[in-house]
């Protein structure tokens, strides 16, 4: 609505939303890193993240069908039941020079991780497709 306030009412209270899951996650993780001290102005961090990830989703979707007059032709319930489990790790490596007391300059590289989001997954737009090979996003930040 056009105000500032929460509005928790559904669209349409017939069929809130046309679905209805139990969305869950489970997230276990332990990483690890150590300073090593070169020498006074250098030092070197490396890291790594082990990461064991459980998501799923039980629930259902409805496709429905309206004609021109609103009746609806078509009322399809779709059963779900998903789950995506995985596991990884996670290596970076940091690096520091002190140049001065108020100086310093520093290099980190470590890789990133983004899941799968159910939004990712469930489109309600007929006009796209998921990809079935979907994955989890991998990558790097680097500065």
């Amino acid at each position: 609505d056009s105000t500032s306030n929460p509005n928790f009412t559904y669209l349409n209270p017939s069929y809130p939303e046309n679905s209805r899951y139990i969305l869950r996650g489970e997230n276990l993780a332990a990483f690890a890193e150590n300073v090593i001290h070169i020498n006074k102005r250098w030092s070197l961090t490396p890291g790594i993240r082990a990461e064991n990830i459980r998501t799923s989703a039980v629930g259902y979707y409805r496709d429905i069908v309206r004609d021109k007059s609103g009746s609806i032709v078509v009322d399809n319930r779709n059963d779900e039941r998903k789950t995506y489990p995985r596991s990884f790790l996670l290596l970076g490596v940091g690096s520091s020079y002190r140049l001065s007391e108020n100086q310093e300059i520093y290099f980190n590289a470590t890789q990133n991780y983004r899941s799968v989001t159910y939004s990712d997954i469930r489109i309600r737009n007929p006009n796209f497709i998921v990809d079935p090979n979907i994955r989890d996003e991998r990558g790097y930040n680097i500065d």
